[in-house]
């Protein structure tokens, strides 16, 4: 079988696989199309999907793919959601897989890996964004924001967060934080990737894309936030509330966390009945009613030694 016919049936494998979710599954089709040079990717395998990784790494091997692969971990998922209590489980095991278009990209990131060992972050950082191919505006960005107080200076906590989710809905097919929501390096890269991903997978590019709609309650969990050394919030005054919200129903097999901004303050277990619009790799929330508070909501794990 020659190699151009090994790659369509990887794009087809990559398409239905179970072991990818979309944010993988984007970043691997992109990787196939030549217009992301590099990239890093999770596989996971559960009792549903146990040959997906010896099929992955057949394809890997015969396509001559350079790649690091991690050692397994586990991960877990919600269960089910009964009055305040979220009961999770050990779903299964996950693998992350970097992937490089040649030895010198992987020669680079070994570099990158070593200078994070020496806490020279500004320097991995900004060789990282060289090895992913983002735009050097949002890579010096990105640099400048990893100092708290640059951050608390430059941006209230709404502004910040809002920035992200426009971010979002800009930037659907891009993987990096772009440096504002008009950012034009980013605007021509996500429609390079787009057009990219819509001629190499049609089926995933119409699934990625698709919008769809459901109504459901939804229970206001945590706050994201900054925090500094301490642990206290760069932001000690809340200008709106960027809530991870969970469907409180299944949506689709799975219970979904989702990120919210909104203007008002919830207590943490409020439960809400909200329309739920789902396009690319995020979700709108429009809020219907409050239903009720579930006092001291909280997180049921068990763990277990890797």
């Amino acid at each position: 079988m020659k190699k151009q016919e090994i790659k369509q049936s990887l794009i087809k494998f990559v398409e239905n696989a179970k072991c990818f979710d979309n944010n993988s599954k984007l970043k691997l089709l992109l990787f196939l199309s030549g217009v992301k040079p590099n990239t890093y990717i999770t596989l996971r395998i559960t009792s549903e999907n146990l040959d997906d990784q010896i099929d992955f790494e057949k394809y890997l091997k015969k396509l001559d793919i350079i790649h690091n692969v991690s050692r397994a971990k586990g991960f877990e998922e919600i269960k089910k959601i009964k009055n305040n209590i979220a009961f999770w489980k050990i779903k299964g095991v996950w693998f992350g897989y970097d992937l490089f278009k040649n030895e010198k990209s992987q020669k680079d990131f070994k570099k990158y890996k070593k200078l994070l060992k020496e806490h020279k972050h500004k320097q991995a950082d900004f060789l990282a964004g060289k090895i992913y191919d983002y735009p050097k505006c949002c890579i010096n960005s990105f640099i400048k924001e990893q100092d708290e107080k640059y951050l608390a200076k430059k941006y209230s906590y709404c502004s910040f967060y809002k920035r992200l989710h426009e971010n979002d809905v800009n930037f659907p097919f891009v993987q990096h934080t772009p440096c504002t929501p008009k950012c034009k390096p980013s605007q021509r890269l996500n429609k390079r990737y787009s057009e990219a991903l819509k001629k190499i997978s049609p089926k995933f590019f119409r699934e990625f894309t698709k919008t769809k709609k459901y109504t459901t309650d939804i229970i206001v969990d945590d706050m994201n936030d900054v925090t500094d050394k301490k642990g206290k919030s760069i932001w000690p005054e809340k200008d709106c509330f960027d809530y991870v919200v969970i469907t409180k129903d299944k949506i689709n097999g799975r219970h979904y966390l989702i990120s919210w901004l909104s203007n008002k303050f919830f207590d943490e277990g409020t439960v809400l009945s909200a329309d739920v619009v789902m396009k690319y790799d995020y979700a709108k929330i429009k809020v219907k009613k409050v239903k009720k508070v579930f006092d001291g909501f909280f997180h049921e794990r068990h763990f277990v030694k890797p």
